[in-house]
């Protein structure tokens, strides 16, 4: 009979093998596995949070408003070259559009959005939304 410890009753040790030792090399194992995925997490979540994070240069702010406002501008541009009569209601509704594009996603920095109106002399048929910087972009 052996005791409980694992010592034979005459004090000699019971070899166990290698058990002992694996379970130490597995518990190793899955510790380095874990701090691995730890850390992939931790970089995953950094790179997240920097993409997620609205931009603060405000000369951003303006290119990006130019994009949407050349959006706006290509819109009324192809209404006004299309079979559709380009009218005052029309010109009204992508005006405010132009406008909105300032108002509705930037800080204030950005001034106003203006459209000009193709069918005036002085645009020679153009439809142009112009993003106006406002006083905390230019200074």
């Amino acid at each position: 009979m052996t005791a409980r410890c694992g010592r034979s009753r005459g004090g000699d040790r019971i070899d166990r093998g290698d058990s002992g030792i694996l379970t130490l090399e597995w518990l190793i194992i899955f510790a380095a596995i874990a701090s691995l995925a730890a850390a992939a997490s931790l970089i995953v979540q950094r790179v997240v949070d920097d993409t997620a994070e609205p931009p603060h240069d405000p000369l951003l702010w303006i290119a990006q408003a130019e994009v949407m406002a050349a959006e706006v501008s290509a819109e009324a541009q192809r209404i006004y070259d299309g079979p559709t009569v380009y009218t005052d209601a029309l010109h009204a509704a992508f005006k405010d559009s132009c406008e909105r594009v300032v108002t509705d996603n930037f800080d204030a920095g950005i001034g106003q959005g203006a459209l000009s109106d193709p069918r005036d002399s002085g645009a020679h048929g153009v439809a142009r939304c112009i993003v106006i910087p406002g006083q905390l972009v230019t200074g």
